[in-house]
């Protein structure tokens, strides 16, 4: 009889588990985006608010929570293991930055997360619009802030392929940089609440979900490779 839970099995469980989570973060952002409509806008006013979430309080939580409680786990996740990658290749800044702006990201999200729900199950249902305006507006401008460490970890990911100790495919650098350009125009536009500029969260958040996802299973496949690889090193040493 098989046993499937052996070491080795297990092993490779774990080494899949960024491009899972990678997966995850995208199919999360999808479910999130397709329960209901949203928007740039992040000038809203609090009677504005309480029209738009008024009698879809539970929806709209659904929709925060696949749209910034489930991805600020997975998103930890894919940047630890990048992180880890990077330190592997010597890259000791490289992946500090990456661990620190990933770890921050995530947080800031998991906040959000926690917001969006007091928004909509107790400040929309008490109709309390000045108060649903200031956590809209705390929520906008953390998302901001969000995004720019994103673009931290994306042009430090950059960084981390151009330089070749890290065997990561050409065309993902390119994406760090394009994921880098528009969500830090975003970003800006989040923080500081400018119309003007958070439409640019059209351009980042796709190049977003193909960079998180292409992380996780570039770097599982990596992982497995190497596993592999050492494995047979074993296996020839005890021939010998």
């Amino acid at each position: 009889m098989n046993d499937n839970s052996s070491p080795s099995s297990r092993g490779n469980d774990l080494l899949r588990l960024p491009a899972w989570a990678g997966i995850l973060f995208s199919v999360s952002w999808i479910v999130g985006l397709s329960v209901w409509s949203s928007s740039a806008d992040v000038t809203k006013s609090g009677a504005e608010l309480i029209r738009m979430y008024a009698g879809h309080e539970a929806v709209a939580f659904v929709q925060f929570f696949f749209t910034e409680g489930l991805p600020a786990v997975t998103l930890g996740i894919v940047l630890v293991c990048l992180a880890r990658y990077a330190l592997a290749a010597n890259e000791t800044l490289l992946g500090r930055t990456i661990l620190a702006a990933g770890l921050a990201a995530a947080a800031i999200s998991f906040t959000q997360f926690c917001l969006g729900a007091y928004l909509c199950l107790s400040l929309v249902p008490g109709n309390r619009a000045d108060a649903a305006k200031a956590v809209f507006a705390v929520l906008n401008r953390i998302d901001g802030v969000k995004m720019l460490l994103m673009a931290v970890f994306a042009l430090t990911g950059f960084r981390l392929i151009r330089n070749g100790k890290a065997r990561l495919p050409m065309w993902l650098a390119w994406t760090s940089l394009a994921l880098a350009a528009t969500i830090f125009l975003s970003g800006l536009g989040f923080l500081f609440l400018l119309d003007s500029l958070s439409p640019a969260a059209y351009a980042s958040l796709p190049l977003l979900m193909l960079w998180v996802t292409a992380v996780g299973i570039v770097l599982a496949r990596s992982g497995i490779r190497r596993a592999e690889a050492l494995k047979d090193e074993a296996g020839l040493g005890t021939d010998r």
